[in-house]
């Protein structure tokens, strides 16, 4: 089974459309490798247990620039309204929880 993609671009426009509030245009996939310094990778919470070991997540985003669904395994990570158009490096410089 392939394990990209696993949230569908229709899928993706429903829960930006349900969390923001707001219409998102023709969607646009972007995928890339991410390390963090925890086993729980992206899904770790403050206060949470997680193996400290560097692991490696796919992450995953649906965008149309201004609006993002960002994704791991399936799973929603983030649904966010960007500052800028974007691109991984701006939504890697916005991830100051990890």
């Amino acid at each position: 089974m392939n394990d990209l993609q696993r949230i569908t671009e229709s899928e993706a426009r429903a829960i930006i459309e349900d969390e923001l509030g707001e219409r998102a245009c023709k969607l646009q996939y972007y995928s890339w490798p991410q390390t963090f310094s925890n086993t729980a990778g992206p899904f770790h919470t403050a206060g949470g247990f997680a193996g400290q070991a560097f692991t490696e997540f796919q992450m995953e985003c649906w965008t149309d620039g201004r609006l993002s669904l960002i994704f791991s395994k399936g799973r929603v990570v983030k649904v966010t309204r960007c500052t800028h158009p974007f691109t991984v490096d701006w939504y890697l410089s916005q991830r100051g929880h990890w």
